[in-house]
């Protein structure tokens, strides 16, 4: 009979520590549900937003604010010659660039006219899960979009540093932890008492996922102040998913809805 119980309560909480830290697959797009979002490219060579519409793919310059009817004003248009729709991708084929007049002179940037000369008079791969946009010409050439939300959430965070300022909510005793996110690479860079380190993650922003990988010491002599450090921070970054949002002015990341790390914001 104990015994029993003992399995049952076993089962109960090792069935909650699962559902805590299950992630779900990210979404795939259908292409309608492309069409309804705006695409700001991955590159910081470039500086384009692109929208899927029925007849064409539309850009326009991410740094530009919206027009008076609250829309982002199209600079240049890619035609739709022909539409392939499938379950997990969308090829279109595209027709020839066509530049908008506009108000405003345009100064494309080479990198910007790369971009729309790779997509004009081709097949064209879309392939979009949760909040990224994979763009396809051929086998290698690949770019990424992210949606407007997710793009402004990364922007924002990688505008800053970020400073541990509470674990588990208190805010004593603490090491000097300064970090920074590089969503490119995947990988959050920083010091910890003057030591470097990097942390390896990703992110589900649909689900406000954050999932770190590994927390290793970069460059770092094995002495005893770095093994210290290694030993007080790597249980919360190794192989630890935590849900997160973003305050006014901090970055919090809780377990089984406990407050574990929060960071305040640090001006570059």
């Amino acid at each position: 009979m104990l015994k029993s119980k003992f399995i049952l309560l076993f089962t109960f909480f090792f069935s909650l520590l699962i559902q805590a830290q299950r992630i779900e697959d990210p979404k795939i797009l259908s292409s309608k549900e492309i069409q309804k979002e705006q695409w700001i490219l991955q590159d910081k060579e470039k500086n384009l937003t692109l929208q899927w519409t029925s007849t064409a793919l539309e850009i326009s310059l991410a740094n530009k604010g919206v027009n008076q009817d609250l829309q982002k004003t199209v600079y240049a248009k890619i035609p739709i010659k022909k539409l392939h729709d499938d379950t997990d991708e969308c090829v279109i084929l595209t027709d020839a660039v066509q530049f908008l007049p506009t108000f405003v002179k345009v100064e494309w940037s080479q990198d910007d006219l790369e971009f729309l000369r790779v997509l004009e008079n081709s097949a064209i791969t879309l392939h979009a899960e949760g909040d990224i946009l994979e763009v396809q010409k051929g086998k290698d050439m690949i770019y990424t979009l992210y949606s407007s939300n997710f793009d402004r959430m990364c922007k924002f965070l990688t505008r800053f540093d970020w400073g541990l300022i509470a674990i588990n909510r208190n805010p004593d005793n603490l090491p000097k932890m300064i970090t920074s996110f590089d969503f490119e690479n995947k990988v959050i860079r920083g010091t910890v008492n003057d030591i470097p380190f990097e942390v390896k993650f990703d992110v589900y922003y649909d689900q406000d996922i954050f999932a770190f990988h590994s927390f290793e010491l970069v460059h770092a002599k094995k002495n005893k102040n770095s093994r210290k450090v290694k030993d007080k921070l790597s249980k919360y970054f190794n192989s630890t998913v935590y849900r997160y949002d973003i305050a006014e002015q901090t970055l919090n990341f809780y377990k089984n809805d406990k407050l574990v790390l929060m960071f305040g914001f640090i001006l570059k």
